[in-house]
């Protein structure tokens, strides 16, 4: 399996506690795990998965345990994650 191709996506900000980013593709979630480590995020960022691979690559997320990174099935879970995370609260595992 390769890399699927992902547009660039801010992993930090000064005005934003955690970012939620929609992967159209489980294929995608690669780019994410294979990234050097200078590119993992700095804050809670939620990776909401929908579409081909979506189960598979949700669990690969989850299985990595990558820092700042939360995989979410809906967008209204993602809502909630990212709600919880920038209020520093976290979320249930």
């Amino acid at each position: 399996m390769h890399a699927a191709p992902v547009p660039p996506v801010p992993l930090a900000s000064q005005k934003a506690p955690a970012l939620v980013v929609q992967l159209d593709e489980g294929t995608a979630v690669n780019s994410i795990m294979f990234a050097p480590k200078s590119c993992q995020p700095s804050v809670p960022f939620v990776v909401r998965l929908d579409g081909t691979n979506d189960e598979a690559g949700r669990t690969l997320l989850a299985e990595a345990a990558l820092p700042n990174v939360h995989p979410a099935r809906t967008m209204n879970e993602a809502a909630e994650m990212v709600v919880a995370l920038a209020a520093g609260s976290g979320v249930a595992s």
